[in-house]
Parts: C-alpha cells; structure tokens; sequence
C-alpha cells in the first residue's frame, strides 16, 4: 500500500498543471505554452532588447521544471548530479518568489546564472550566496562549456560571467548558490579534482558551514 500511494503522489507531482506552483513545460496546453513564452519574451526584452525565437525556447523550455505561476516563474534544470541549475526567471515578482520558495522546499543544492538584480534578490530574501570575485572566476573556469550552453563567454573583473549569443547579443550574468550547492562542491566535488588551491577549498568551506 506504501509503494502504491508513493506512486500516486510521483505521478501528481509529475502532471501538475499551470495553476499549481509546480509544472513542467511539455504537461501545458499550447494556449498555456503560448501564455508562459510571451511573459518569458517580456522579460527577456526588457533585459537585453532581444529575445528567444519561440521555437529556441520551446526547445529550451521542455527540459526545465518551472516553480511559479503563469504570470510568473523561476526554472531550473535538474543534472545528473542531483543538484538544480537555475536557467531563468521572467514575469511577475510576487509569483517568482512563489516559485522560490517551493524551490527551496526540496531542500538540494541549487545553483546557476542569473541577472545581477535576481542574483540579489536570491541572495537578499532567501539567503543564497553570491560568492567574491576570485571564486566566482575560478568556478567558472571549471564549468563545461555545455553547462554554458556551448556559447562563447568571457569573465569578468568583477566575477560576472558575460554570455555571447549569436541570435540575442550579450548577456552578463552573476554566479549565485544556496549553501547545499557549496557543501556539495567542498563534500563531492573538489575532492576529485586535483591541484585546487588552498584558498579556493578554504573559501567553498567559509560558504559551505
């Protein structure tokens, strides 16, 4: 009986609807699919003049897990680590941080890119860590180029990543984690890799405890 209501409760989970604070892309109509493009291009505009095509962010989009509403999100990809990468936020304040805190309810590392003034707002309110410069910098330089999305990028003095797009130009961006993502990257990750500097494991254990 355990087995079977644990089945239940996944199998909700999965097909939840707009109206709920958690959906995924490929469960909404094309009414509603057209709804969440037009708050994302919105969005997307106002921040860089440009925007996704909506066949690029359909693309896009059906590998995400949104939190939020239709008039406003936040969306993460889950890895094959466990962890969530942040891919992006649009539309309504007040719904994304809706979308936050049912986020933050799974209670995993999460992590990722965002504009400087959602970066804040994470680290603000919900106490994620933008980390200093030199950090910021050196994670860069270790993370693939397809976790970047394959575009062409280049780092900053001031630890902001700037994404080169070749259909929507520029896009500068700021690193910014909860503390399960560093406890993770000081517990699982820098452990494997060699030649970290000291200073680089002494600040991910700062962030981390």
């Amino acid at each position: 009986m355990k087995d079977l209501i644990k089945q239940i409760i996944g199998e909700h989970i999965e097909n939840k609807q707009i109206n709920e604070e958690t959906f995924s892309f490929n469960n909404l109509s094309d009414d509603e699919k057209n709804r969440i493009y037009n708050v994302f291009k919105s969005s997307y505009e106002k921040s860089t003049g440009k925007s996704w095509d909506q066949n690029k962010f359909q693309y896009k989009a059906s590998d995400w897990l949104f939190f939020g509403r239709d008039d406003g999100f936040i969306t993460v990809r889950k890895q094959n680590s466990g962890m969530y990468k942040l891919t992006g936020a649009a539309g309504s304040l007040k719904s994304i941080m809706q979308g936050v805190e049912e986020l933050n309810s799974l209670n995993t590392p999460v992590w990722g890119l965002m504009t400087e003034k959602m970066a804040k707002v994470l680290k603000n309110k919900y106490g994620y860590i933008m980390p200093p410069a030199f950090l910021s910098k050196y994670i860069f330089g270790i993370l693939s180029k397809s976790i970047l999305g394959n575009n062409n990028t280049s780092i900053n003095q001031n630890g902001s990543l700037t994404l080169k797009y070749s259909d929507v130009g520029d896009a500068t961006k700021y690193f910014v984690a909860n503390k399960l993502y560093y406890k993770y990257l000081f517990t699982n990750i820098l452990p494997n890799m060699a030649g970290v500097p000291n200073i680089i494991k002494l600040a991910v254990k700062r962030l981390a405890n």
